[in-house]
């Protein structure tokens, strides 16, 4: 790295001078300590001490149909260690219960399984167990424990001891230390350790920037600790050399603002999150603080950065086994007390169902069973929770089914979670391929608007685009009547460092470089103003934990594999500390070279944060740290002295005089506190506000309708949103339900066709619902052979919400379409596109298709999507309905299964830019097969200028053939 933008001075080391004490056994009593008892089981489980027993006992009941095991592990704390151990002693007793149905098993729990023959119930039994052959030397814990057969069981354990002579631990050689997650509080003594006794032992310790702070020999070559004293807030890295061939990795810590100075306001943008209770289960990362609990590490890193909105996962399914049952939450709702403990305020979801909610496919259709789980869950973690949202991203994945269906399931979600409580905001499943996409355009259309009290979205899209995103979020929100609404982001994250490069402390989880962690550090302060200019009220970056994705090439968290903390976390805990309780004003326009922002603080006081504009702020990828984009600027401010804060947070000041202030800047973004009466040149977009749908005295928002529509002869098209007839009527079962307590009466108000078979009147059923077998007539467009069915429900004088669907008949559309053959089979017409390593396209005569054969060769995200300009004006894009070609694949792997199919729709002809429509068709099999791809009315095809045209395959070889491609046309179009 360059040389320091803005200089500080920092104390000389002192050095430890106590000697580490040598590890022993665990003791009797610490034994007999349930604090060093963990819970493991797959039921709901406590540890306790039994006074009357003088035991450890374990209590647990287990939900229904699922595997039952218990086995607690005891957690070596700091001075033990089970190396040297020959032997475990126990008594061991099962409380006597009425219905004992035995056990599957009982085991000691150590490098393995050795079973013993735990007692019948009612009386004590002693055990030694030898473990003198077992490989002990890195051993962290050992548990006592069995699988039962009953619904419920209680055990106690005694005169616990360990024969042997205790061994020092074998540990990987590495500086640790006692601060959970590597991170200090300012003013705090930094104590560091090395884990082993190097000849010549020396350290150095570096800045962020990496700039040298001091260096020395480690006392006693790592046999005492090293310690430093009255370091500023920031971020460190200490590197070491020794004469061994041993190499210490580098150990790097974060010293953040006492969390005693700490404030968190509800109704702040800064948010992140942490899916604690499914990132930071417990072996997910190391955590060799608070005796392994990762929850409470990952909570306490939320809250001493100063986050007050943490986001979170729940599992349905996990909860609740049987719909007539309560939900179990366990460490769910343990985790949301965590939460509420450190004034964190939760953004709760859900997306899967259980199997008695009638699911579709992912998505449930038992809207009574969605209303009684939302309404538990919203008053069992009450006012833990600073919102509710229902799914997440279900216009992709995680909801397979159709958009109609999902406004449904939304819309009992949404009463139950209010009849928990009428205040408490909640919002639909973030959207996140496209704010103004068909699917969201149809999932307004089936009245979500009335069920939802703020926009949600997800980009990890380049900070460049994000204002063309909120201009589609704008024209979405005019046009569902919501122009008012907040706008947040409840995931925003970034792939700008590319795949990640170093070999992580776990096997086939990638690490990001040292350079990537910093290109991500400077990322998230951009992208946070960023959305604030744009209007957004809340963010919450992804992600907290250490997660990988993308079969361990994508590292996306604050937190690493080791438990330490990344810069990044340094540079969040920095914002908080500035801009928490802050209102952006607005740009300051400076030069072409620089941005910078001015923030209103409560007192009247302003921040200004400020960088040099950089490649990350302008390109998509391809993003690298070597050039710091270093400029001075000047800007206007009284004569004084100001406090200023790198993004790590090191201090420092600048000083004004003749009514200026000379400031140097890099890419990196900084900070100048106490400043006063600045005026944004471009004000930030105001923000919405959370505005809950007031129903009408004529509306019944407790009868929701939808339907099953037969599969056969029908598709579902248009990302979810549309559906295909292949013939001139379909069978469908319609269902219309009541979450109400009280009976209803009335009748469903069809357009778009009729439905035979549905009766002139209808009763409702309380807390039921009525059905009908019908036969779908459509009325349609004779033209564009389209059609929209809609139904309202009118109940007791009272309109429902309305199921919508618009159907395109496609099998008369084809009976009476006009076709354009696209010219596909010429190989020099494809342009190479694909993160393959191999690949090789020819025209295959005895298919007469088109033929691609890729290979991946490496370990990195597989897409192939090669791209074929248009040739204009003869295969413009423009009036077409729809995209026809046969397509069949083969790959190395049994299933020929993918990940994602895409036609993608392209602005632009330059490789890999242009913004991409992605239009989805059906996975191609080892057959050829017809698809067709509606193309959707929302994009401007005189905009379009090449098409992509491929898959994200699972396997690592892929050959990819296809043939006949036409555009289609309805007879008529202009």
């Amino acid at each position: 790295m360059r040389s320091p933008i803005i200089a500080f001075v920092l104390c000389l080391a002192v050095y430890a001078s106590a000697q580490r004490k040598p590890e022993a056994f665990p003791t009797p009593e610490q034994l007999m300590n349930p604090k060093f008892w963990g819970r493991n089981s797959s039921g709901s489980m406590t540890i306790s001490f039994d006074e009357i027993e003088q035991a450890i006992r374990v209590d647990v009941t287990f939900p229904p149909k699922v595997d039952k095991w218990i086995y607690p592990p005891f957690k070596l704390q700091k001075g033990m260690t089970l190396n040297g151990a020959t032997a475990i002693n126990f008594d061991f007793k099962i409380l006597p219960m009425d219905d004992y149905k035995g056990l599957k098993c009982s085991h000691l729990h150590l490098k393995g399984f050795t079973p013993f023959d735990a007692p019948q119930p009612g009386s004590w039994k002693s055990f030694k167990i030898p473990v003198d052959k077992l490989d002990l030397g890195n051993a962290l814990s050992f548990g006592i424990g069995l699988n039962p057969h009953n619904h419920k069981i209680t055990y106690l354990m005694k005169n616990i001891t360990i024969e042997g002579t205790p061994k020092p631990r074998v540990r990987r050689p590495e500086i640790t230390t006692e601060a959970p997650g590597t991170v200090f509080f300012e003013n705090q003594k930094i104590e560091v350790t090395s884990t082993r006794v190097l000849d010549n032992l020396a350290y150095e310790l570096f800045d962020w920037k990496g700039n040298s702070i001091q260096k020395g020999s480690w006392p006693e070559n790592g046999g005492k600790e090293l310690v430093f004293e009255n370091l500023t807030t920031g971020y460190y890295r200490i590197k070491t050399t020794n004469s061994t061939d041993i190499k210490l990795r580098d150990f790097t810590f974060a010293i953040v603002p006492d969390p005693k100075t700490r404030i968190y306001p509800h109704d702040s943008f800064y948010a992140i999150d942490a899916a604690l209770s499914w990132v930071s289960r417990p072996g997910s990362f190391e955590c060799p603080w608070y005796d392994g609990d990762t929850y409470r590490l990952s909570a306490d890193l939320v809250a001493w950065a100063g986050i007050p909105h943490l986001r979170e996962r729940l599992s349905w399914g996990e909860t609740q086994a049987k719909q007539d049952e309560a939900p179990e939450y366990r460490y769910y709702l343990d985790n949301a007390k965590l939460c509420k403990e450190r004034n964190i305020l939760i953004s709760g979801m859900f997306h899967d169902a259980p199997a008695f909610s009638d699911r579709i496919v992912k998505l449930p259709s038992n809207l009574v069973a969605v209303f009684d789980y939302c309404k538990a869950t919203g008053e069992t973690f009450g006012n833990a929770m600073g919102n509710w949202e229902f799914w997440n991203e279900q216009d992709i994945g995680f909801a397979p089914d159709p958009v109609w269906d999902y406004a449904a399931a939304l819309k009992a979600a949404y009463l139950g979670f209010k009849a928990a409580n009428p205040n408490m905001p909640v919002t639909f499943g973030a959207l996140c391929a496209g704010p103004d996409s068909s699917y969201a355009m149809q999932m307004f259309n089936n009245d979500a608007a009335k069920f939802s009290d703020f926009f949600n979205y997800h980009t990890y899209s380049p900070i460049a685009g994000y204002k063309r995103i909120y201009e589609g979020i704008r024209n979405m929100l005019d046009r569902c009547g919501r122009k008012d609404w907040a706008i947040w982001f409840t995931e925003c994250g970034t792939n700008a460092e590319g795949h990640s490069t170093v070999d992580g402390v776990r096997k086939g989880a990638k690490a990001h470089s040292p350079e990537q962690e910093m290109i991500l550090a400077e990322f998230y302060p951009k992208s946070q103003i960023e959305h604030q200019m744009q209007g957004c009220s809340r963010n919450y970056y992804f992600i907290l934990g250490a997660y990988n994705e993308r079969n361990g090439s994508k590292d996306w968290g604050i937190m690493r594999r080791d438990g330490s903390v990344k810069p990044s976390y340094a540079v969040a805990s920095t914002m908080t500390k500035f801009l928490v309780n802050a209102k952006l004003q607005g740009e300051i326009a400076v030069n072409d070279k620089i941005k910078a922002y001015v923030f209103d603080k409560p007192d009247n006081s302003q921040v200004l944060c400020y960088w040099a504009i950089s490649d990350l702020d302008t390109k998509g990828g391809g993003i690298d740290i070597e050039n710091l984009y270093e400029t001075t600027f000047e800007i206007d401010l009284p004569d004084g002295t100001y406090k200023t804060a790198d993004m790590c947070g090191v201090p420092g000041t600048i000083v004004a005089t003749n009514g200026k202030a000379t400031i140097k800047a890099n890419r990196f973004p900084a900070y100048i506190d106490g400043i006063k009466n600045l005026k944004a040149t471009t004000p930030a977009i105001e923000q919405g506000k959370i505005i809950p749908y007031s129903p009408g005295q004529d509306e019944d928002l407790a009868v929701i309708i939808r339907a099953d529509l037969a599969k056969e002869k029908l598709e579902i098209t248009d990302r979810k949103s549309c559906l295909e007839m292949l013939g001139e009527s379909a069978k469908a079962t319609i269902q219309v339900w009541n979450l109400d307590n009280r009976q209803k009466a009335g009748r469903l108000v069809v357009k778009g066709g009729t439905l035979e078979g549905l009766p002139e009147t209808i009763t409702l059923p309380p807390r039921g619902k009525a059905q009908f077998e019908v036969t779908y007539i459509p009325q349609y467009d004779h033209v564009n052979y389209e059609a929209t069915l809609e139904i309202i429900g009118v109940f007791d004088g009272k309109s429902s919400s309305k199921f919508s669907v618009p159907i395109k008949l496609m099998g008369l559309f084809l009976k009476n379409c006009i076709s354009k053959t696209l010219e596909i089979d010429k190989p020099e017409n494809w342009r190479r596109n694909t993160s393959a390593q191999e690949y090789k396209c020819t025209f295959d005569e005895a298919e007469n298709a088109i033929r691609f054969d890729v290979a991946w060769t490496k370990d990195v995200d597989k897409w192939f999507y090669p791209e074929r300009i248009l040739k204009l004006p003869e295969e413009s894009l423009v009036g077409a309905y729809a995209i026809e070609f046969e397509v069949k694949t083969a790959q190395n792997k049994v299933e020929n299964d993918f990940a994602y199919t895409f036609l993608m729709a392209v602005e632009g002809t330059e490789r890999e830019v242009g913004k991409g429509h992605h239009l989805t068709y059906p996975p191609p099999i080892n057959e050829w097969e017809i698809r067709r791809v509606i193309l959707p009315p929302d994009i401007d095809y005189t905009k379009i200028y090449m098409l992509r045209l491929g898959c994200n395959p699972k396997g690592t070889e892929l050959t990819y053939w296809v043939r006949n491609a036409k555009l289609l046309f309805p007879k008529g179009a202009k």
